[in-house]
């Protein structure tokens, strides 16, 4: 998933972005509490903070990503998702890729 889709996933299904953010918390707090502070769980995007080495979680990606996409209308949201090479890109990823 990139940013774009991020966007799309937020605006177009808040409520599956919400149960995402939910589940990604009680993810990194049950780790905390599992296996200690000591071994870091960095959420989806596995990325941290450069200032305070806190795990950037969905909100955090998200708001970055709002603020270079945000400014994206819906019918590029859906067309940047729903695009060709994206479509292969996933396809690839996913081992669903038949070949030429």
């Amino acid at each position: 998933m990139n940013e774009q889709e991020l966007v799309w996933l937020y605006r177009f299904l808040p409520r599956d972005y919400s149960d995402w953010v939910a589940m990604e918390r009680n993810k990194v707090v049950m780790d905390e509490i599992k296996y200690g502070p000591e071994r870091r769980n960095l959420g989806v995007w596995a990325k941290t903070d450069k200032k305070t080495g806190k795990a950037l979680l969905l909100p955090d990606i998200l708001e970055t990503a709002l603020e270079k996409h945000g400014h994206m209308t819906d019918e590029e949201l859906w067309d940047n998702k729903m695009s060709p090479g994206i479509m292969i890109w996933i396809a690839m990823q996913n081992n669903l890729w038949i070949g030429l």
